[in-house]
């Protein structure tokens, strides 16, 4: 009797031991711990993460806090340097485990820069601007700096991802230029070698990864489709190659609308998509006008003019632009009409009427934003401006009206890799009422950025090429040619960002 009674007892006991177990926990004594050793990388680096135990089709996902780092498809990128972070990893089959990302030290270290350069400056805030303005850089070169060797650092001096960098200064947008082919085929020893044009090669593959990028850190993206292999302005606007055997504008027109079409989906399907873009940069003699030179596309001004039946001059009817402009247009909007167009135009402010007649000529496309270039040194006063912007938006009421491209200089220094346009004796010279110091930059951005959210369809700012530091091998074009943009950036001549920076985030 008193046997059962016992064995009663036992099996109550284990009964109750049994309720008390949390069923969330895993209390098997063979649960695997996941083997990962430490890893240790710079900024810009990624590494494959290697678990070591894994098992035929077990996979791992990761989990951490901080932005030190950034983990993506079993590799892990640094992204502030002399940090160190601890990351949890869980199987698919249970498994878990954690390991250390170092991220090496890199503090800043000066070969060319100045002391001044970083004192502190004023920013004033702007009044009544709107929630979702636009505050962007233009980034193209980029993929080439850092693939050159090209560092950022922060203001406090540590070296970090640039676009992180970008993100904390108050920047919410990039603008990003887009080359068809920008590349020269030439015979050597038998084989067909590709060499590229320079200027950042702005080629497809290259655009997706500073757009995803991008997207990662939470920016949006302008794309600045140029419609040609090489660089488009007010001097040349020259077919791409391989649309040179078109003889009617219906095939340019569908070429325009298939390129146009086909790169957004590639972008969107790597994660990128777009959030406005252009249709043709600073297109104001036209697009699709000129026919390579005998050099190509890598020497300027030189390029003979395309026949009549094709050439998209800006003139008279304008009949081949409109539909060049449409079918741009077209693609977009059939890709996803919640991406906003731009049509670009560069023209001085003293010309107002000519720039609203220009924009009159595509009344009949529904675009949404009228892109200026605004160079202070090259296209007027900022009260030339003002008057400008106020006009348009009293003549256009439903069109937004941004600034797509800016600069001014910060310094005269010179650089061994850079050749600066910006100079007292240069074509783009320095003016009334703008200090050449990281003052001077912050000061016309504000006055520009006020300038436009005085009118209720203001709408954004883009910093031309910020990002362009003179790395060598960085040139406007060509191996040999150099950066001319050096002493416009926003950082500093070795990559640290410059107070004019945080003018994207202290105007608010």
């Amino acid at each position: 009797m008193l046997k059962r009674i016992n064995a009663l007892l036992l099996i109550l006991i284990s009964i109750f031991l049994v309720s008390c177990v949390d069923p969330t926990q895993d209390t098997s004594k063979d649960a695997k711990t996941l083997i990962i050793r430490k890893i240790t990388c710079s900024v810009g680096e990624r590494v494959q993460i290697r678990v070591l135990n894994l098992e035929e089709g077990e996979t791992v996902s990761f989990s951490y806090d901080s932005d030190a780092i950034y983990i993506e498809d079993g590799f892990v990128e640094g992204m502030l340097a002399g940090q160190t972070v601890q990351v949890s990893a869980t199987s698919s089959k249970g498994g878990r485990g954690s390991f250390t990302v170092e991220v090496e030290e890199d503090n800043y270290s000066p070969t060319f820069d100045q002391s001044s350069w970083f004192n502190e400056i004023n920013i004033d805030k702007v009044q009544n601007l709107r929630q979702d303005f636009p505050l962007g850089i233009d980034i193209s070169t980029l993929y080439e700096v850092l693939d050159k060797g090209g560092k950022f650092y922060n203001h406090e001096g540590l070296r970090q991802n640039v676009y992180q960098i970008l993100k904390n200064n108050g920047v919410n947008y990039v603008r990003l230029r887009l080359w068809n082919d920008p590349y020269k085929t030439v015979t050597q020893n038998g084989q067909e070698v590709k060499i590229p044009y320079g200027g950042g090669i702005c080629d497809l593959p290259r655009i997706l990864e500073i757009a995803r990028s991008a997207k990662k850190a939470g920016l949006k993206v302008l794309l600045d489709f140029h419609y040609s292999d090489f660089w488009a302005d007010p001097s040349k606007q020259v077919i791409p190659k391989a649309w040179l055997n078109y003889t009617t504008s219906d095939q340019i027109a569908q070429a325009i609308y298939d390129f146009t079409y086909q790169t957004i989906e590639t972008l969107d399907k790597a994660g990128a998509k777009p959030d406005m873009v252009q249709i043709g940069n600073e297109i104001t003699p036209g697009m699709i006008i000129h026919a390579p030179g005998a050099n190509e596309y890598i020497v300027e001004n030189s390029q003979p003019a395309l026949s009549s039946a094709i050439r998209g001059s800006y003139s008279g009817a304008s009949v081949n632009l409109k539909k060049y402009i449409k079918a741009g247009n077209d693609a977009v909007k059939d890709y996803d009409s919640d991406i906003l167009t731009v049509i670009h135009l560069a023209k001085g402010m003293s010309g107002t009427d000519f720039i609203k007649e220009f924009f009159h000529t595509f009344d009949s496309i529904d675009y949404d934003v009228i892109g200026l270039s605004y160079y202070p040194y090259w296209h007027g006063t900022v009260s030339q401006l003002g008057n400008t912007v106020r006009a348009l938006a009293q003549e256009f009421p439903t069109k937004l009206i941004s600034i797509v491209e800016i600069s001014y200089g910060f310094t005269y220094a010179s650089h061994p890799n850079a050749n600066n346009i910006f100079s007292p004796s240069g074509n783009a010279k320095p003016v009334s009422g703008y200090s050449v110091n990281p003052q001077g930059q912050a000061d016309l951005l504000v006055d520009v950025i006020s300038t436009l959210s005085a009118v209720s369809q203001g709408y954004g700012i883009f910093y031309w090429e910020g990002c362009w530091i003179p790395v060598s091998g960085v040139g406007w074009a060509e191996a040999g040619t150099k950066n001319s943009w050096a002493n416009q950036a926003l950082f500093s001549y070795d990559g640290k960002a410059l107070p004019s920076l945080r003018v994207f985030k202290d105007i608010k």
